[in-house]
């Protein structure tokens, strides 16, 4: 305990104030320490109306080992309140308390995706349906995987559609590198594609997320494509995802709009693409039109 009756410095402005720090001795630990102080009385009773707490955690190798208040009582309240004794002596109470961190066994991250991800590529194992896609391309796969992670799928695979008796489902309107991204997606929760994979084929992995409700999928996906947008693919971006019920690509699109400084001539690009093309929606274009009377 460090405490400096009239401040740090005694050419410091603030020598009226009485000073007091927690100091940590060892260099080389980590500790947490919670620090009360308190002034007593004369009588020796702690005083609650000058009464400080600190909590510091110190990492090791910490450079700056000195906590507390420098001015933690005015000596004019130590005279008002006579908290100074006869023979000028003040008396403080301190309390300590260092919590040292629990052990701990360091745990390795989940590799769950990778164990199921070797299901996939392993297409011998345990896989009891194959998927027939555009190209004539196949792939195997679990069905209570699959059932598991799409609701679609569930319905299509063990519910009262055809496809839950047959052994080999066609599937139409995706490509293989979609329908491949899509299922390395549902074994190991990964977007594979990563920051090499190009807009359209976000867009299509997207189109596939929604059609078959991957909902966290679609996401990645739609934050894939914003990180991508420019002001020329906006009103394209923004139709994109009205069409394929992704609101949270479409609102994040209008916002960039609004903060290049652009929105008027971007809303009316909106309104001109949806005279020409019937793209968006009714309410999109009155939304438009107010805001564009306000800009």
């Amino acid at each position: 305990m460090t405490c400096h009756p009239h401040g740090e410095h005694e050419d410091d402005a603030e020598t009226e104030f009485l000073s007091v720090y927690l100091e940590l001795m060892s260099k080389a630990v980590r500790a947490r320490a919670i620090f009360d102080i308190f002034l007593m009385s004369r009588e020796g009773v702690p005083s609650s109306l000058f009464m400080k707490r600190c909590v510091r955690m110190y990492p090791p190798g910490c450079h700056s080992t000195l906590w507390g208040f420098r001015r933690f009582v005015d000596w004019k309240d130590l005279e008002d309140y006579c908290f100074v004794k006869d023979d000028g002596r003040v008396t403080l109470m301190w309390a300590v308390v260092v919590v040292n961190p629990a052990p701990t066994i360091p745990v390795p991250p989940s590799d769950m995706g990778t164990h199921l991800g070797s299901l996939l590529l392993d297409g011998a194992v345990g896989t009891d349906v194959s998927f027939v896609v555009d190209r004539g391309e196949t792939f195997r796969a679990q069905r209570v995987l699959l059932a598991a992670r799409s609701p679609v799928f569930k319905a299509e695979l063990f519910g009262l559609m055809m496809e839950a008796k047959a052994s080999s489902v066609v599937v139409h309107d995706i490509d293989p590198e979609t329908f491949k991204a899509m299922l390395v997606f549902m074994y190991t929760d990964n977007l594979t594609a990563g920051d090499v994979g190009t807009t359209e084929m976000f867009r299509s992995l997207l189109v596939a997320a929604d059609r078959y409700a991957l909902d966290r999928l679609k996401l990645l996906c739609a934050q894939k494509l914003l990180d991508n947008v420019s002001m020329d693919i906006l009103t394209t971006m923004i139709d994109f995802a009205e069409t394929y019920n992704c609101p949270e690509l479409k609102n994040k699109c209008v916002e960039f709009a609004m903060a290049e400084g652009k929105f008027n001539k971007f809303g009316q690009s909106m309104m001109n693409a949806a005279a020409q093309k019937h793209i968006g929606c009714l309410g999109y274009l009155l939304a438009f039109s107010l805001l564009l009377s306000s800009c």
